[in-house]
């Protein structure tokens, strides 16, 4: 059984496709930015209110708040196209960043004890679970002409896991112990690629394929 889990292989393909299109003027900027938000639960705070009842007497009330924190995953695209004297090319300032979700990691964080009454322990432990993320990031300068693609490469971010399953005790004996256990490994890769494409727009050129396209319109509308 251990060599029939190690033989059986499986692959899984995922591919997502994001095509924004914008226009702007030559020399400003423009950005594009793609994020999901990935919640994270801290340890509840307590704290105390005190309120006034009437005169020389007040009233102490403890809450416990919930901390829900978040944070964002995802890629951020800023562009700068300039157009060269002669119309045909385009300079592309670009700045690209790419930030992954690498894993939920579980942490023991001591910390005071709100709990003041007498034989209550001054520090207490708990699991405090935060994300952790890796950041990555290109910026280059480059001259394409006009309707030309770019590619942009180099966002690539690898990981691999190892798990081990196997029969408590049995499984720890040296040598006999792996008829008792499974080990598996598993690699995650994903790959970033982007391609940009500038197209220069003439605003005389626009002007007469508007005024051709009216024209043509007025004459099949004719009798």
């Amino acid at each position: 059984m251990s060599a029939l889990i190690h033989a059986t292989q499986a692959r899984s393909d995922s591919k997502a496709l994001s095509a924004p299109k914008v226009t702007v003027m030559s020399g400003e900027g423009a950005s594009f930015t793609i994020y999901d938000q990935v919640a994270f639960d801290l340890p509840n705070t307590t704290g105390t209110t005190t309120t006034g009842t009437g005169v020389g007497t007040s009233t102490t009330n403890s809450n416990v708040m919930s901390n829900v924190y978040s944070t964002q995953v995802g890629s951020n695209l800023s562009i700068t196209p300039t157009i060269t004297k002669d119309k045909k090319y385009v300079l592309l300032n670009i700045v690209s960043q790419q930030i992954d979700l690498l894993r939920l990691r579980t942490l023991q964080v001591t910390s005071t004890n709100p709990n003041t009454t007498a034989g209550a322990p001054a520090t207490i432990t708990q699991p405090v679970t935060v994300p952790e993320t890796e950041t990555s990031n290109i910026a280059t300068r480059v001259s394409v002409p006009d309707r030309g693609t770019l590619l942009l490469g180099g966002h690539k971010l690898t990981a691999k896991v190892e798990k081990e399953v196997g029969v408590p005790i049995l499984s720890k004996i040296p040598l006999l112990g792996r008829l008792f256990s499974n080990r598996s490994s598993i690699q995650d890769e994903k790959i970033l690629l982007i391609l940009v494409k500038p197209t220069i727009i003439l605003q005389e050129e626009t002007e007469h394929e508007a005024i051709a396209s009216m024209e043509d319109i007025a004459a099949t509308a004719r009798p």
